[in-house]
């Protein structure tokens, strides 16, 4: 079939791009029909998945003569020269061109990229008008089964005349492991969390908690290899149900038996409510009413209804924001390494975002910030603890908690700390 043909400009500098790569396909193609494949890919025969990469390769003899005849009519051109071709030599061309650095041998000179560009640019426009008026002449469909004849035979020349060099085979065996662990990980979780009596999380919520307990083992943040743990995971029991408590909300199976510890912090529990109702109750009876008489003038209390009456603050200590802040940022500097705030800020947010507050919650009897701090301080130094951030993360929600109840002040007590204990720290480092 015969398709409309495009005059082309070819110059002596567009033939010495075109002509190495003309020569390279010409040459493998007579090595094709005497049987000889010495540039066949070198997974042929060896790996077939390796070898499979060109799905819809496929010889066909007209675009194989098409290369021979545009290789002669554009024979030891010293020249310029305009050329009539049609879209699938101009196709040819465009082809060789692509193959001009190809295969280069010690002696060649290499071509530069910008002269490459710039004729496959040109040869790319004059490739788009032969091909609209081929389907103005042949109709789309004719055009797009011999468009398709085309790629299956580059195809088949890439496979079976263009390979240089053997390709790396892409193995999917670490990406299987990870898969495979992940998998196991999630079996200990589900059954952890039937022996010890709570529900099995949703799917997206389970994925999320095996993903993150992966990478933090990964990382050395949980103090044991992925691979330790999972060969034995008896004996890491309470550290998975810690992580998992400290970044999820589990929820315990319902008329499940609870265990002793749980009975007496229950029991605490409700004897301290009791406690601070009978103590309300004797402090109404100390302190009756004021009289209703008209005549006689009451003072009513004053109702705070600004920004502090969101934030329920514990007797004793009253702290205002940026005092708060202070002291937080003094007590990052003096107390947790510098690589550390950022991971216990976000540790911080994660609890308060997930209303997990209450477990943080600590007694104490100081009655100034720096007796809290001392007060509340870990019997074990955080730093020789498991999760090092952990341990300051508990230990900094815990003063918080003191003085601030209201959610968004926590967030804003840890964030803004963090930034100013940088401010500190660069501004220390400017004075030196």
């Amino acid at each position: 079939m015969s398709y409309p043909a495009q005059r082309v400009t070819i110059n002596a500098a567009d033939y010495s791009i075109l002509r190495p790569g003309l020569e390279l396909l010409a040459n493998g193609l007579a090595n094709a029909k005497l049987g000889l494949f010495p540039r066949r890919n070198a997974w042929h025969r060896v790996d077939e998945k390796a070898a499979n990469v060109y799905k819809e390769q496929a010889f066909d003899q007209a675009m194989s003569d098409r290369i021979i005849t545009v290789r002669a009519r554009l024979w030891n051109m010293t020249g310029s020269r305009r050329v009539r071709l049609d879209v699938f030599d101009i196709a040819v061309l465009a082809l060789a061109c692509r193959l001009r650095n190809a295969n280069l041998s010690p002696t060649d000179v290499r071509a530069a990229n910008e002269d490459i560009g710039s004729l496959g640019r040109r040869l790319e426009t004059c490739r788009e008008r032969a091909k609209r008026a081929a389907i103005k002449r042949i109709g789309g469909e004719e055009y797009r089964l011999a468009a398709k004849r085309w790629g299956g035979f580059v195809s088949w020349c890439r496979f079976n005349l263009l390979s240089f060099r053997a390709s790396t085979i892409n193995r999917t065996w670490r990406k299987d492991l990870w898969r495979s662990q992940r998998e196991q990980l999630s079996q200990v979780i589900s059954k952890l969390l039937a022996d010890r009596f709570y529900e099995s999380p949703d799917e997206k919520q389970m994925k999320r908690i095996v993903t993150l307990m992966a990478s933090s083992s990964r990382r050395g943040r949980l103090h044991v290899g992925l691979r330790e743990l999972l060969l034995n995971p008896s004996q890491f029991t309470d550290q998975i149900l810690r992580f998992m408590t400290k970044r999820a909300s589990l929820a315990r199976i319902p008329n499940a038996p609870r265990p002793a510890w749980q009975v007496i912090t229950d029991r605490m529990d409700a004897f301290n409510a009791y406690r601070e109702r009978r103590s309300r109750s004797v402090a109404g009876r100390e302190n009756p009413p004021p009289s209703h008489d008209p005549g006689h003038s009451a003072e009513l209390p004053l109702t705070n209804t600004g920004s502090a009456a969101k934030d329920i603050t514990p007797p004793g200590l009253v702290v205002s924001d940026e005092a708060l802040q202070a002291f937080l940022a003094a007590w990052l500097k003096k107390e947790v390494p510098r690589s550390l705030w950022v991971p216990i800020r976000d540790s911080v947010r994660y609890v308060v975002d997930h209303r997990l507050t209450d477990h943080y919650r600590m007694s104490f009897t100081a009655q100034t910030i720096d007796d809290l701090i001392e007060e509340l301080r870990p019997r074990v130094a955080p730093m020789l603890a498991e999760e090092p951030v952990g341990e300051f993360a508990d230990w900094l929600l815990g003063i918080i908690l003191a003085v601030r109840s209201n959610p968004s002040a926590i967030y804003d007590a840890v964030s803004f700390a963090v930034g100013h204990a940088v401010r500190l720290e660069r501004e220390e480092g400017h004075a030196r």
